[in-house]
């Protein structure tokens, strides 16, 4: 059993679990920047096809360069570890099922009421088509091209990443259950001796050396 108390979570063990405000404020704020980097994508000026395209933009496309190395890496961070500390008063099959109506649901959804209009005006706006919006969602439930949707065809569009997410936890829960993490410490301790055999030379070196290489 847990409550809830000023914030913290109180379990059957009488132990306090603090809530991680600063993970909820900086995933928050990621996912925020996704909406105005799709939006500046319009105005790219790196060749990149979007579902539309208004030409290029110097400034919008350096943004776009200075956001993108680093904001999805750093979701898919948390969003581990998230996974990590839920790990910690969930059970497996209430993992599974929180992962399930939090990720797939919302992308199964989104792929079936949101990305086929996308591809609507990709198609209209690139290809020229002039068909109606239904007969634009058979076309897109039944054609297979490079995933990118931008023909119209079939694509998970910029939910990839909710599908991804999915896909990565369901394939932790089967490495933590053949590498526990009391024996993945112990591994990675080995490792950093491991790491530690071949730097001390150089340590010695500089030392030997007045710190000067």
């Amino acid at each position: 059993m847990m409550e809830k108390r000023d914030g913290k979570t109180t379990h059957a063990s009488g132990l306090f679990q603090e809530r991680r405000y600063w993970m909820d404020n900086l995933r928050n704020l990621t996912i925020l920047l996704l909406f105005p980097v799709h939006t500046f994508m319009i105005w790219n000026d790196f060749g990149f096809r979007f579902y539309i395209w208004m030409g290029e933009n110097k400034l919008l496309s350096t943004l776009i360069v200075l956001i993108n190395p680093w904001f999805m890496p750093l979701l898919f961070v948390l969003a581990g570890m998230s996974a990590r500390y839920a790990l910690e008063k969930k059970t497996r099959k209430q993992f599974i099922k929180s992962r399930f109506q939090k990720l797939m649901i919302p992308f199964l959804a989104g792929t079936v009421f949101l990305v086929p209009f996308q591809t609507f005006y990709a198609r209209v706006f690139f290809d020229g088509y002039t068909g109606g919006v239904l007969e634009n969602i058979v076309y897109f439930f039944s054609h297979y091209t490079d995933f990118t949707g931008y023909d119209g065809a079939f694509t998970p569009g910029h939910l990839w990443f909710i599908l991804f997410l999915f896909v990565i936890a369901m394939g932790a829960l089967v490495l933590i259950r053949a590498l526990p993490y009391e024996k993945a410490a112990v591994w990675a301790e080995k490792m950093r001796a491991a790491g530690g055999f071949f730097v001390k030379p150089f340590q010695k070196s500089s030392a030997g050396s007045g710190g000067k290489l």
